[in-house]
This record gives C-alpha cells, sequence and structure tokens, in this order.
C-alpha cells in the first residue's frame, strides 16, 4: 500500500464525526480490497482542496463489472460519505482494478 500526500492534510481541524467517518471509510475500502481485489498494489492519494480533503483509491486487482452491487460494507460506506453531503465515486474496471473518489470536509 504506497499512501501519498497524508502529510500534508490538517487532520487536527476535522470533526471527531468527520475523522470517525474518515478512518471508517477507509476500513471498509481496504477490507473490500483484502478480500475480493487480488491486488498487488494499493495507492491512497489524500489532497486538500479548500476545506475539504479528497481522497483517492486505487489498486491493480481483478476490478469488478459496472454493474457490481455493493454489500453492506460499501454501502455503509457511500451512506457515511453521503452524510457529509459529499460523493462516493466508485469506477470499476472488469480486470482493470479500481477506483474509488470521496471527499470529506473539515
Amino acid at each position: 500500500i504506497l499512501v501519498r500526500g497524508v502529510d500534508t492534510i490538517p487532520f487536527e481541524k476535522f470533526t471527531v464525526y468527520n475523522a470517525r467517518t474518515l478512518y471508517q471509510v477507509l476500513r471498509e475500502i481496504l477490507v473490500n480490497a483484502k478480500k475480493h481485489s487480488k491486488a498487488s498494489l494499493i495507492v491512497l492519494q489524500f489532497e486538500q482542496k479548500g476545506k475539504k480533503v479528497s481522497v483517492r483509491y486505487s489498486d491493480n486487482g481483478m476490478g469488478c463489472p459496472a454493474d457490481q452491487k455493493f454489500g453492506v460494507g460499501l454501502n455503509g460506506a457511500v451512506s457515511r460519505i453521503a452524510s457529509l453531503g459529499s460523493k462516493f465515486i466508485f469506477m470499476p474496471k472488469a480486470g482493470h482494478g479500481l477506483q474509488i473518489r470521496f471527499t470529506i470536509p473539515f
């Protein structure tokens, strides 16, 4: 797992709720990767954009179909991000890895 940009993020400015949301969403994404992706490389990239943090996950795993149904865990991640007024963008490519993007305000 490569992590980029995390050292530039002002995590001390996050509310407790937003920090927990970030933790839970990242945990769910990484649990799914371990269970399903068969990836040998995962990249987590963090970038501050105004008063939000943009998080981008990508892997080189087996991907999934574009019409993939989410299980309980990823549905929970989508709901958590939506509760902050943000979008959870899921970009699968069957056989070519996965990208996920979302933002968290602080």
